[in-house]
């Protein structure tokens, strides 16, 4: 064509110079401009029929180079390599790429086995001692089958014969469709299956994966290949990429089918919907990975997103959710009227949805939706008014937030949708601009805890770290806790199959957070971001982070936290089975019903005891049973809730206090004494058969706590004091201890306390007077006076606390906490500290003090120092249980519904 052009050209030139350069006589000078002319017009018929003969080519090109682009997806060409991908049928849910063997080498050294990388480590070893040389390059690893058992693929070296390299080992040959597999006979220590595919080897140690693969070679149609949303995520690639993880979110239910419930395969499903493949594209770094991939899929919305701004929201997210996802949403469209109503006016466009690790085994995993308010006073106003329309279920204080409940089951559908609307019904709670919904009381009540305590993400040095250099500001944040998966991801396994899980998943835990930008581009949506491993003790980052207001999360965190039908009504009491070694909780609620729960907060079992307790649970010494009792029954109980024979006992008169148990001679053999309502006191031996020696028609007053026993000098003291302000000393049978002791005062306040140190045994109580009363062994007595005042309701105990020999006076009146002690002979304040607000109760640890304010919910903990220890207080309603496991301190507590366990620092 171009020289046909370049013809035309040229005559027309030769024309033009001989007409100038040539002397015709004027008749041939015509006839020449008539042979010029004439000539033009047939080159120019000849060129434009030659140019609309070139139109019909090129549209014939562009048709067929079309034509074998769109043939080219479902029809392999012989002359080009097979791919790794067209090896794996388009059902595959999880699949693998890793860059070399190598590749695999370094996730395995950093992550152990992340993504089964042991596994394939293993076998990638064994394939090559096999046949040297072969798999060097890429390596695919497809999870397939009901046991998610691995295909690998990989390329060929040029020249390899497959059936020559077998001869020399112990193989059979399997025809299938006319092609050749080969089985290696116990190998590292499966069979291997293996065979050639032109310029692929295909192997694994399942026969059915290996055939299965041979199937969809020569059937190219069904390859991954030939889905257009995988080929649109294979295409992005980056530089140095240790491994890819493919998912198919439409396949994932199907492939993890024997391990799921229908309702989670459904959840998936839906997910499936709107997502369809997700690769993630693994760099490994110093401190982790960095993450770079795409993913496809139905998420026009993103068009309507703008970029993150601030970190405000940071300020009230707990630090240990399992999952969020952040965005700058400006929810537009065609909402339902009571959404427009009641929500578009306040909804300021930031959200987040937040997903939080159960916080005891089997629970239902807890989600929560958190949106900013332009105008947090209208947000209110509006939320109440839909209240008042569609209903309330609940309203209360808890500490010093308000949580309402909406009578709306789908009150939120407009912003997830039909198929993922996770919060019916949903309390929620507004906190500084943010109005957090929740579809669980207990789950939120465990987020304000952690905003008490300082636990946020705002001053989490690993989420901070993990964070940075992410680009957190593009259209969506999200982040996701390994530490925190185990019970979100338990909850779709069957529960015979949770306990194997978590023995291999210790590798995933390990690895921190995965933190990741998402934005569009074209028909995908990509993403980068990081995954590091567990945060070191010291990083650079933490002299970085924001300064907290309270003390840092490190030093307090939830372990679990179990939800109570009812409020807890008892402080929680931790009890040793010593058959098993294993340890429960128990305590009773407000309903009278006794919990008992694992000492990871998994129930156990319940009773209803139909009265309220008013004894401790009681473990005696060296026995595996349990005694408490009620006003009317003495129960005894083993560890698994059943009653022993001759119990419940009921006792006539009732009885105004607990029991109390003593060991006289210091063996497992135990008494039990029980003050009534008739001013006498009743005691038994372990079976319930009343004592011979014990003089039960001893008559006081109506006892206004337990009993006490103290052995010294070769004596027992029973004692207590009564509600007329007496106390009262026995000796083993019931007979007056001290018969010429003037014991008619009336003005003892609070239980008696005492001391075993040798050179100062003594029994002391608190007068009305603020004075402490002292008891000796031969029943002198004395006052002491620790300047505390006279409270209403003081509180008193004795613990040794400092470590020395004698004990400590404690003291709690109203607001004030005061230890007094002595230094040699002098008895002198050790340490003062004085709340914000008035304390409940105060108990003893080994060098600790606890306090609860029941009314503001919240526990202390304070060292010998009187310093409160870091991370408190903490949220709780009762008298907490400060356990040492050897590898960490555990507070375990009662929390208004619930009980709740925490991680401290001391």
């Amino acid at each position: 064509m171009r020289s046909e052009i370049i013809t035309k050209i040229n005559f027309r030139h030769i024309f033009r110079q001989s007409e100038n350069h040539c002397s015709f006589e004027p008749g041939a000078q015509s006839l020449f401009a008539y042979a010029i002319d004439h000539s033009k017009t047939n080159i120019q018929q000849s060129y434009s029929a030659m140019k609309n003969r070139r139109i019909p080519r090129i549209l014939f090109f562009v048709f067929l180079l079309g034509l074998l682009v769109i043939v080219f997806q479902f029809v392999r060409l012989p002359f080009l390599p097979v791919r790794l991908h067209e090896a794996v049928p388009a059902s595959t849910g999880v699949m693998l790429q890793f860059a070399d063997p190598a590749a695999i080498e370094t996730i395995y050294e950093k992550s152990g086995n992340i993504l089964r990388t042991a596994t394939v480590r293993k076998d990638a070893a064994a394939f090559t001692e096999l046949f040297p040389g072969q798999g060097e390059g890429r390596i695919l690893a497809a999870m397939r089958g009901q046991d998610l058992e691995l295909l690998y693929v990989t390329a060929r070296t040029r020249g390899f014969k497959l059936k020559d390299a077998v001869q020399s080992l112990d193989t059979e040959t399997i025809n299938f469709q006319d092609h050749t597999v080969f089985k290696i006979v116990n190998t590292a220590p499966k069979d291997i299956y293996v065979t050639r595919f032109r310029n692929l080897l295909v192997w694994s140690h399942s026969a059915v994966l290996v055939e299965e693969s041979v199937t969809q070679l020569y059937d190219y149609s069904g390859s991954m290949r030939g889905e257009k949303n995988f080929r649109r995520v294979e295409r992005t690639e980056a530089e140095g990429v240790a491994a890819y993880v493919y998912l198919n979110f439409r396949n994932l239910s199907s492939a993890f089918a024997p391990y799921m419930s229908l309702k989670k395969r459904a959840d998936i499903n839906n997910f499936g919907n709107w997502v369809n493949w997700l690769k993630l594209g693994l760099i490994p770094t110093a401190d982790g990975y960095e993450v770079q991939g795409a993913i496809t899929g139905e998420l026009k919305f993103l068009k309507y997103l703008d970029d993150l701004k601030g970190d405000a929201l940071y300020k009230i997210l707990p630090d240990d959710l399992a999952v969020m996802t952040r965005m700058e949403a400006p929810l537009v469209g065609k909402f339902s009227p009571e959404f427009q109503q009641y929500f578009q006016p306040w909804i300021e466009g930031e959200i987040a949805y937040v997903n939080l690790e159960p916080l005891s085994t089997g629970a239902v995993s807890d989600k929560v939706f958190v949106v900013r308010a332009n105008d947090v006073a209208q947000a209110e106003k509006l939320l109440d008014a839909l209240g008042a329309t569609a209903g309330k279920l609940d309203s209360y204080d808890y500490g010093m937030f308000r949580i309402e409940q909406l009578l709306a089951d789908d009150v939120l559908m407009p912003v997830f949708g039909k198929r993922l609307n996770p919060i019916k019904n949903p309390y929620y709670t507004v906190l500084d601009n943010f109005v957090i919904f929740c579809n669980s009381k207990r789950a939120l009540q465990a987020w304000l805890d952690k905003i008490l305590t300082g636990e946020t993400l705002n001053n989490n040095v690993d989420f901070l770290q993990n964070q940075s250099g992410t680009d957190a500001e593009k259209k969506i944040y999200f982040t996701l806790n390994f530490n925190r998966l185990q019970g979100v991801l338990e909850n779709y396994l069957p529960v015979d199959f949770r306990e194997e899980f978590r023995k291999n998943t210790e590798a995933y835990y390990d690895l921190g957070r995965l933190s990741l930008s998402v934005f569009p581009q074209g028909q995908r949506t990509l993403f980068r971001g990081k995954l590091s491993q567990k945060a070191q003790a010291e990083t650079p980052l933490q002299q970085q982070a924001p300064a907290a207001q309270k003390p840092a999360p490190t030093d307090s965190e939830v372990l679990w936290k179990t939800a109570l039908p009812a409020a807890a009504a008892t402080a929680p009491t931790l009890l040793q089975d010593p058959q098993s070694g294993k340890k429960i909780i128990l305590l009773q609620d407000a309903k009278d019903v006794v919990h008992c729960f694992s000492e990871s907060g998994e129930p156990l079992w319940q009773r209803n005891l139909k009265r309220p307790l008013l004894s401790d649970f009681i473990q005696p010494r060296g026995t595996n049973v349990i005694l408490f009792n009620t006003d009317k029954e003495i129960f005894k109980i083993d560890f698994a809730g059943t009653d022993e024979i001759g119990f419940p006992m009921r006792q006539k008169p009732k009885m105004t206090t607990g029991i109390s148990v003593f060991n006289f001679n210091r063996t497992d053999e135990f008494s039990l004494f029980v003050p009534c309502k008739n001013g006498k006191i009743y005691a038994y031996n372990a079976d319930g058969v009343p004592l011979a020696d014990w003089q039960q028609n001893v008559k006081t007053g109506k006892f206004i706590a337990p009993l006490q026993h103290l052995q010294a000098a070769a004596k027992d003291f029973i004692f207590g004091t009564d509600d007329a302000g007496e106390m009262h000393v026995f000796d083993r049978t019931g007979s007056p201890r001290f018969p010429d002791l003037k014991a008619t005062r009336k003005d003892y306040v609070t239980a008696p306390a005492f001391d075993t140190d040798p050179t100062a045994t003594r029994i002391a109580a608190l007068d009305k007077n603020g004075r402490i009363i002292i008891t000796n062994t031969e029943g002198e007595t004395f006052a002491l006076n620790p300047q505390i005042g006279t409270a209403k309701e003081p509180r008193f105990l004795m613990s040794n606390l400092l470590g020395d020999a004698r004990k400590e006076y404690i003291f709690l009146t109203d607001k004030d906490l005061t230890v007094w002690t002595y230094v040699d002979k002098n008895f002198q304040r050790a340490f003062s500290h004085t709340f914000e607000h008035p304390q409940s109760e105060v108990f003893a640890f080994e060098n600790h003090l606890g306090t609860v304010d029941k009314k503001r919910a919240e526990i202390w903990l304070l060292d010998a120092n009187g310093e409160v220890q870091n991370g408190f207080p903490l949220g709780g309603t009762t008298a907490f249980r400060l356990e040492n496991t050897g590898e960490e301190m555990r507070v375990i507590t009662g929390c208004k519904e619930g009980l709740c366990a925490y991680r401290v620092r001391i």
